[in-house]
């Protein structure tokens, strides 16, 4: 699970199950570059983009986790 905290407006991102996880390590590098590299691209502020950024880095982090069949 990820949370924002930006105020009054509380953001709640839920983790989803995997179906074959292999390998945990260096999920949370790629949390962090799914996000920052949605914001390097992204326009406006940093506040009004960083919920769809939660979710590009979530989406990222399972690709990091989940084994190729």
């Amino acid at each position: 699970m990820a949370r924002f905290y930006p105020g009054q407006r509380d953001f709640h991102l839920p983790g989803l199950s995997a179906a074959h996880v292999e390998d945990p390590t260096g999920a949370g590098d790629s949390f962090v570059r799914g996000m920052m590299g949605y914001l390097a691209t992204a326009k406006g502020s940093i506040d009004s983009n960083i919920r769809r950024a939660m979710v590009y880095g979530s989406v990222t982090a399972s690709f990091c986790c989940e084994a190729s069949a």
